[in-house]
């Protein structure tokens, strides 16, 4: 089966093939193997979740949509740009805008999830609000983003993908982005354990 093959299968047949091949490899080597997430993967986890709509402020009914995410491997960070629409319910006027932030990707051992940590809000615009709300809609940013990622991860793992890693003498290990996508490596279980966030 070739990669273009793999890149059509549904996405938990093609999860489960990539878990099987990485530790069937692994059964006859000591050297860590790495899992690779591309940015179609990070795409997926994340586009049921849009449109979301929050309340901020108690003034102001927002929806996100349209999320834009890039892997910059030269950083290591991800970066972000969504598309904001609503209304403010004090003068009933409708505004649209954009919100852009980037963020480390890390490894929460404990909850076995891949999640967003270090954001940094770069952009914020909301178009069509008068100046004192505008002014005071400068602060949403870094709160949207927390309850949208930081709260909730980008991605959690089954139990029996771990397990299966577990069954062939290995775990999660190091977390990073690289020009390949994102890369988890999986080292033996005999390594330092691992506990807490890895970037």
């Amino acid at each position: 089966m070739n990669m273009n093959d793999m890149n059509l299968m549904r996405p938990q047949r093609r999860r489960v093939l990539l878990w099987s091949l990485l530790i069937g490899m692994s059964a006859c080597a000591t050297s860590p193997r790495t899992l690779t997430f591309s940015q179609a993967d990070l795409t997926r986890w994340t586009q049921s979740r849009f449109p979301l709509e929050r309340r901020m402020l108690d003034v102001l009914d927002i929806t996100v949509s349209n999320p834009q995410f890039t892997l910059q491997s030269q950083n290591r960070r991800l970066a972000a740009v969504l598309d904001l629409s609503g209304k403010d319910r004090l003068f009933g006027r409708s505004f649209k805008g954009q919100l852009a932030f980037d963020g480390s990707l890390v490894f929460d051992a404990d909850e076995k999830t891949i999640r967003l940590a270090d954001v940094k809000v770069s952009q914020l615009n909301l178009d069509g609000l008068p100046p004192a709300v505008q002014s005071a809609a400068q602060g949403l940013g870094p709160a949207l983003v927390q309850q949208m990622f930081e709260r909730q991860p980008l991605y959690r793992f089954k139990p029996e993908d771990l397990q299966r890693a577990a069954d062939a003498g290995l775990k999660p290990g190091a977390l990073q982005i690289t020009p390949r996508g994102i890369e988890l490596t999986l080292v033996p279980l005999s390594a330092t354990p691992v506990s807490g966030l890895i970037k």
